[in-house]
């Protein structure tokens, strides 16, 4: 299946990077493994992954239009 790697940065409010707490990730399609990685479910949708750090959160659409073909490169057409 399709991975892909989403890292949570935190970000005030000049731009500068800040470290985050510990981070967590919830998904409403799909599953987030310990390192980031996203993978989807077998379904096609627009699903949300939120990444909360102590009392910020941020969310972030994914829109899952198409499986790969096996383990092979992802087909043309699939976004996500």
């Amino acid at each position: 299946p399709l991975r892909s790697s989403i890292t949570p940065t935190g970000y005030d409010q000049h731009g500068g990077e800040f470290p985050l707490e510990t981070v967590t990730c919830d998904v409403s399609g799909g599953v987030m493994d310990d390192l980031s990685g996203y993978t989807p479910g077998e379904d096609v949708g627009t699903f949300t992954v939120t990444a909360t750090s102590g009392d910020l959160s941020a969310s972030v659409e994914v829109k899952v239009v198409s499986e790969s073909l096996g383990d092979g490169p992802p087909r043309p057409d699939a976004v996500w």
